[in-house]
């Protein structure tokens, strides 16, 4: 066995602190058009989110469903847990207790097959993008049987999620567009049906002279990297609806149930920290 899988649960939020302590930590105003705007100067309370190891994921070597090198996984309320192994692709079923289950699907161009995978569950349905064959499915992990499938998009290997309207989103690339600012596009699929359509979500401009990381051969590009320590846009599917994003260089997330209007702001002072340049070369020899 190349790799071990160990899972673990996020367990549940402690003890809140007192609504006195909230107030005099926390303040909302508003911004121009009417966006809230909720600031923090410190957090409430330390310690309210912790890590608690549950139970390992750990066929034993040569075993049915021994991890090789896994990619994805979802997590089912009652404690089943699909994982995506990579090369050859098939998606695994283990139990609440670690134990393997069955194959769920395997590596192939047929209805309900997959050659690459990222996956997302809600309730007893699966929801598949295949990058490589710019396929989305969805199958009833109930009993395996294909729900639907519908054309998506190629290329872009990143995990997908589901949103508030059931929908599974997963990024997409977008072609270069001098009229439009920086955008993340993704392109989401109703769980059952054949609908498609795609969302943009707005990014901050990247200051003019940054450069990333190019690797090709022959005078081909094949893949480019950011650079380390480099500020950059994240987001998020909202479970309840809409996107929410962030830039790594400050402590600031906005809501939006778009992707392109904002409707709240989360953020919290903070003062950056230089980076010098001894942390460069470490982090540089590091990701080299």
């Amino acid at each position: 066995m190349r790799h071990l899988h160990s899972l673990l649960l996020l367990a549940g939020l402690a003890a809140c602190g007192t609504a006195d302590a909230r107030e005099s930590l926390v303040t909302i105003d508003t911004l121009p058009g009417g966006i809230p705007r909720v600031t923090t100067a410190a957090p409430v309370d330390s310690g309210r989110w912790s890590l608690v190891h549950d139970h390992d994921v750990r066929p034993a070597e040569g075993e049915p469903g021994e991890l090789m090198k896994p990619q994805d996984l979802a997590l089912a309320e009652d404690g089943t847990v699909y994982v995506v192994e990579d090369n050859p692709t098939a998606i695994n079923v283990y139990g609440p207790d670690g134990r393997f289950v069955k194959l769920l699907t395997r590596e192939g161009s047929g209805p309900g097959e997959v050659n690459s995978a990222w996956i997302a569950l809600r309730g007893d349905t699966l929801a598949i993008q295949d990058p490589s064959q710019s396929r989305g499915t969805t199958l009833n992990v109930a009993d395996g049987s294909l729900i639907s499938t519908r054309a998506t998009t190629c290329c872009y290997w990143y995990p997908i999620a589901i949103d508030g309207q059931g929908r599974a989103v997963a990024r997409m690339m977008l072609p270069p567009d001098s009229n439009s600012g920086p955008r993340q596009a993704y392109i989401r699929f109703a769980m059952t049906g054949e609908a498609t359509d795609t969302a943009l979500v707005p990014e901050r401009a990247e200051p003019a002279g940054l450069k990333q990381w190019a690797v090709g051969e022959g005078g081909r590009m094949m893949f480019s990297r950011q650079v380390p320590l480099r500020p950059r846009g994240v987001h998020a599917v909202d479970p309840t609806g809409g996107f929410v994003s962030g830039w790594s260089g400050e402590y600031a997330i906005a809501a939006s149930q778009n992707g392109a209007d904002t409707s709240m702001v989360f953020r919290r002072p903070f003062t950056a920290e230089p980076v010098t340049s001894e942390s460069a070369r470490v982090t540089t020899r590091a990701g080299a």
